[in-house]
């Protein structure tokens, strides 16, 4: 019977329909600039609302390694609702 509900919700899954997680409604977006490069793949980024994220690259811009994020770069960032000093980039502006 569990082999049965994880097939369906696989199925879910691959069709789109699945709910968002709660994480989803716990950041917000906004755009800024780069200011520092830390180390450990650490960004100090100014947002326009004139706030300092430390922000770390997305999953996905880490394992690609083509996207390069340097001091200066315009970039968003999806910022903690809870811990408005932390956040996570997620787009890289040309």
């Amino acid at each position: 019977m569990a082999a049965a509900t994880a097939a369906v919700a696989v199925a879910a899954d691959a069709t789109g329909t699945r709910p968002l997680s709660s994480t989803d409604t716990q950041v917000y977006r906004t755009r800024g600039v780069v200011a520092e490069v830390l180390r450990d793949a650490v960004f100090r980024v100014k947002t326009e609302e004139g706030h300092e994220v430390m922000a770390k690259a997305s999953g996905r811009m880490r394992r690609g390694r083509k996207i390069r994020i340097l001091p200066g770069d315009t970039v968003d960032v999806e910022v903690s609702l809870y811990d408005p000093t932390k956040g996570r980039i997620v787009w890289r502006y040309r």
